[in-house]
């Protein structure tokens, strides 16, 4: 019995000891009268800790005042653009809105964020077009009374509209921007239309951006709006998670471009998330149409798909299956993929980024228009985008081999205290100064694509989710009797060209005046304005799907008809 209890001590303690250091290693809690920082976040919670009390410790230092710092995580950044927009919808209903320099801000407070820190550039540019509200023009709403409209009062005469010109002469004063007036709907008359962006511009001098940044561009894309709307803390990448030990079985070797995962051996090994679900797996598939143009790009996107073990929610998901020998590779963000080769280990699991094939992107953050402490918002990006916080996406963490890291401000070394974050940090001088002491020592500023995103992110969405999801179990059919046929010289060669026009094919779409567009690169644009009307986009989502699996069902009748 006492050997037991003996055993079961030593066992607590052995247990207690990581959690008792990990709490003495915690600086002491703000005041409960501190100021707080509230910020909204899709990044996960060893980034929310190491930034929150690294903020608090360097605002202390640099400001002599404790604050505290409350980061929130609703979900995932499409989850975060959905509240945020009924939030805003909300408080410009209530007329919680006033004009500042001739646009319509939130009054400072209204906000239930200060920052959004995280997410891709795509995310943080729609925050900056904001929401759109409608209400009749003569309602006596919060928000007509908010813009001084609650007594106008006009007269159509002669069958002329009440547009902006006249409601600015029966006002005395212009409308600020971002107001307009509506007449879509005779039978409602006249609405008025007030758009408002969700973020603010920072407002920082651009001295001080050119510090950050220098040039503002990396590969093709921008490291900061010019507008100042988002602002680059770090920068993220898409690339190649993989098993070695899988790879090796299967005989394909190391994937080292997109090209490689739709290698037929991958046949049911290879790990993606929904694009419709992942905003960043979009931008990623988005970024292989441009590089590899529009024919190859979509047949890559279609074999690696007919590869696809499964699609999986969350762009997270595709490194965790293949680390655990659930897939062979897949594709991942840079930092997920090295994560889990450094917890699994390199001998295991390797990631690779195809040199100049790699969409590199801005990872945000956005002041929030209405933040309640705009002064702290700012002071947090100015940390951020210091060499001190900088520091903290790469440098190993000083409770373990940094130690050693170089001396910040504060005479203590830089970087992380419990994790290691392994991200890239944005500015340049990182690479110039401390590659050498860099988790990672990769340069995405020489890897970065030259190519731009063509901006096909919806039809990614629409024709992957029709082809590589909904008829998924038919497409994977399909390529193993087109690879079948592909591997026997004595297949019929007529009826092979007629399988493998058939497995690249893709849907006409009919437009309003009943006629059909070829889904092509030239008619991209025309099809995707059909999809603006969720009715009409909802009866092309069933007919695309029909459409692909007629096609890949006929491609297996084809198959087994002509075998040998």
């Amino acid at each position: 019995m006492v050997s037991r209890i003996s055993i079961f001590g030593l066992l607590l303690i052995i247990l207690g000891v990581p959690f008792v250091m990990s709490y003495a290693n915690r600086p002491p809690a703000p005041p409960s009268d501190a100021r707080t920082l509230l910020i909204v976040t899709p990044h996960i919670p060893q980034i929310r800790q190491e930034f929150a009390e690294a903020f608090e410790r360097w605002h202390e230092r640099t400001f002599g005042e404790r604050v505290r710092v409350d980061m929130r995580t609703p979900g995932g950044t499409s989850e975060i653009r959905t509240q945020l927009d009924a939030q805003f919808r909300a408080e410009i209903k209530n007329g919680r809105v006033r004009v500042q320099n001739g646009q319509i801000v939130l009054e400072p407070g209204a906000a239930a964020y200060d920052l959004m820190f995280g997410g891709g550039s795509y995310d943080h540019t729609q925050l900056s077009r904001g929401v759109r509200v409608v209400q009749g023009l003569f309602e006596p709403t919060p928000l007509a009374r908010a813009l001084g409209l609650d007594g106008l009062s006009i007269t159509a005469q002669n069958g002329e509209l009440i547009d902006r010109a006249r409601v600015e002469a029966a006002l005395g004063h212009a409308l600020p921007a971002g107001v307009s007036i509506n007449h879509e709907d005779p039978q409602s008359g006249p609405e008025l239309v007030v758009n408002v962006s969700i973020s603010a511009p920072a407002g920082f001098e651009q001295s001080q951006l050119d510090e950050w940044f220098g040039e503002n561009s990396i590969g093709v894309q921008t490291l900061y709006d010019p507008e100042q709307y988002w602002i680059g803390t770090a920068l993220s990448s898409f690339g190649i998670v993989y098993n070695r030990i899988l790879c090796e079985r299967l005989g394909v070797g190391i994937p080292t471009s997109f090209e490689d995962l739709t290698d037929p051996r991958f046949i049911g090994e290879i790990a993606l998330a929904d694009p419709r679900q992942s905003g960043s797996i979009t931008t990623t598939f988005d970024s292989i149409l441009g590089y590899y143009g529009w024919e190859r790009g979509w047949r890559i996107l279609r074999e690696m798909s007919a590869n696809a073990r499964s699609f999986t929610n969350s762009s997270t998901k595709p490194p965790t299956d293949v680390s655990q020998g659930e897939a062979a590779a897949g594709l991942a963000i840079d930092f997920y993929g090295r994560g889990q080769a450094q917890a699994v280990g390199d001998d295991r699991v390797g990631y690779s980024e195809p040199t100049g094939a790699v969409y590199i992107d801005a990872d945000p953050i956005s002041l929030i228009n209405g933040a309640a402490h705009r002064d702290l918002a700012k002071r947090f990006i100015a940390f951020v985008l210091s060499e001190e916080g900088q520091a903290m996406w790469q440098f190993h963490a000083t409770s373990g081999k940094g130690a050693d890291n170089p001396l910040g401000p504060n005479g203590k070394p830089m970087g992380p205290r419990q994790y290691e974050l392994r991200r890239m940090p944005v500015r340049r001088v990182m690479y110039e100064k401390y590659l050498s002491y860099f988790i990672d020592p990769v340069n995405p500023f020489e890897l970065a694509s030259q190519t731009s995103n063509p901006g096909w992110r919806t039809g990614v969405q629409m024709m992957m989710g029709a082809f590589a999801i909904d008829a998924g179990a038919e497409l994977k059919r399909a390529w193993r009797a087109l690879n079948q046929a592909r591997s026997d010289p004595t297949f019929p060669r007529d009826v092979l060209d007629e399988m493998e026009a058939m497995f690249y094919a893709f849907p006409d779409q009919v437009v309003a005046d009943g006629s059909t567009l070829a889904f092509t690169e030239q008619n991209y644009r025309a099809v995707r304005n059909v999809w603006r009307d969720a009715a009409a986009a909802k009866r092309a989502e069933i007919e695309y799907v029909r459409f692909f699996r007629e096609q890949f069902g006929r491609i297996v009748d084809l198959y087994e008809k002509n075998a040998p």
